[in-house]
């Protein structure tokens, strides 16, 4: 059985998703007008140090077919001015 939940995220909050074995999946809207930077690491996201940078509007959508990373997520906006990201997240139930 697959659970299938997503959340709200705005600044200032720097953590899209906790590490999680059972990860099956994930995505990730920017919905802001600032450049959002996502890190595959619990150490903070930043402009100098991230996997993926999303600008407005876009998204990150590993949900499907892919190795999925199951360790902890973070992000940092380019600029804190309103805006928040959508994270969508798949996982295996036991």
């Amino acid at each position: 059985m697959i659970r299938h939940t997503q959340r709200r995220v705005e600044p200032p909050d720097t953590v899209l998703l906790v590490e999680n074995a059972n990860r099956q999946g994930f995505a990730v809207t920017n919905v802001s007008g600032t450049t959002l930077y996502v890190r595959f690491s619990a150490e903070p996201a930043s402009a100098n140090h991230f996997t993926f940078a999303l600008g407005p509007g876009d998204v990150l959508d590993l949900l499907y077919g892919h190795d999925v990373y199951a360790g902890d997520i973070t992000c940092l906006w380019s600029a804190a001015t309103g805006g928040y990201a959508m994270v969508d997240e798949r996982e295996a139930l036991p």
